[in-house]
């Protein structure tokens, strides 16, 4: 079976849009497209890519809290604080817009690749059990990040009110 059909088993569903964009990416170095779906981080939950979309998560967290913190201790407005942080945010998410294709596409050629080696067998199954998508993947990290994004928002509110004067 050759590489191309691998990864189409790994993508699963929509694999007409990243296989063309891969290939072209691959043998004429084209920039992948931007990826709407990645606006969200469920999406790299989705498609079942754990360590970045909790990367994502964070980092996220992360600018907002830095963002707003800097504002407050600079003592500027607590409403340019919150929209210089949503402002910070909106950047962040459309560079991960543009990179989500090649973080997909580098996951799936890892996986691919360690499949090779370790699955001597049926590799179209072997491709399509560790690609694809995963709903049930999905519920844990939003409970856990749902609780990681309150506290963060009550840590926000306890710098930005001056610890809760």
């Amino acid at each position: 079976m050759d590489m191309r059909e691998l990864r189409k088993e790994f993508v699963g569903p929509n694999s007409e849009y990243y296989i063309p964009a891969w290939d072209a990416y691959r043998n004429e170095g084209t920039k992948l497209p931007f990826n709407k779906a990645a606006l969200t981080v469920f999406w790299f939950f989705y498609r079942k890519m754990y360590l970045v979309g909790s990367g994502v998560f964070f980092l996220t967290l992360i600018i907002q809290f830095l963002v707003q913190s800097i504002l407050v201790i600079i003592h500027a407005d607590a409403t340019v604080a919150v929209i210089a942080g949503y402002t910070a945010l909106a950047g962040w998410w459309i560079f991960v817009g543009f990179r989500a294709n090649r973080f997909y596409f580098n996951h799936a050629e890892r996986k691919i690749r360690k499949l090779t080696i370790d699955s001597p067998g049926d590799l179209r199954a072997a491709a399509a059990r560790k690609g694809g998508v995963g709903f049930v993947g999905m519920i844990i990290p939003v409970v856990i990040f749902g609780a990681v994004a309150l506290l963060f928002l009550l840590l926000t509110a306890f710098v930005v009110k001056g610890f809760w004067g």
